[in-house]
């Protein structure tokens, strides 16, 4: 993404925080402590699983595309591939679940606790929850369109398996350190 589009999005955010907190006081910040977070937590839960996942499974990139709803491997799978598109499933996952969902939830609870005897000034709700998603929304879409995903590609294979075979060999020469006696060669 180019540099003047984020310091646009950026001058947005910041008008729309101001003139909320301006209107409606730091209640209605609440919600967007509670989104940002949320996501950033299902999106960084999301990237350790895959990133685990597509470590582990030996010959994962080799695999025909699995389903996206119906295989446990789907985004591992994408993020050995092709993480551009991974980011912007991965967002998409995080953003309804971790903002949406989570977010929305916590944030009602935290303001009904907060202010429980204070019904009448729940005013400050929809805008501080609009604002919030919008801000959430921004930080979604410039981490989905990162020019990061583009520049973590894995290796090709056969640089890869040279890779392997080399380590491997490395891995037989330390172990005749430690295990000088061992009958193995």
């Amino acid at each position: 993404m180019p540099l003047k589009f984020l310091y646009v999005v950026f001058v947005i955010a910041v008008s729309c925080v101001s003139a909320v907190g301006v209107l409606y006081g730091l209640n209605a910040f609440v919600f967007l402590a509670t989104m940002i977070p949320m996501f950033l937590l299902f999106f960084g839960v999301g990237y350790a699983a895959s990133s685990l996942q597509a470590g582990a499974i030996s010959g994962i990139e080799d695999l025909d595309e699995p389903d996206l709803f119906f295989s446990r491997i789907y985004m591992a799978w994408q993020f050995a591939n092709d993480r551009e598109t991974w980011a912007k499933y991965e967002t998409v996952f995080s953003y309804v679940f971790g903002c949406l969902l989570c977010g929305s939830i916590f944030g009602v609870i935290v303001l009904v606790t907060w202010n429980a005897e204070n019904w009448a000034n729940y005013t400050f709700l929809l805008p501080g929850w609009a604002l919030g998603m919008f801000i959430t929304l921004l930080i979604a879409i410039a981490m989905a369109t990162s020019e990061v995903w583009k520049h973590g590609a894995p290796a090709p294979k056969e640089e890869k398996r040279e890779e392997e075979k080399g380590e491997e060999k490395e891995d037989q020469d330390i172990s005749r350190v430690f295990y000088p006696f061992s009958s193995e060669k």
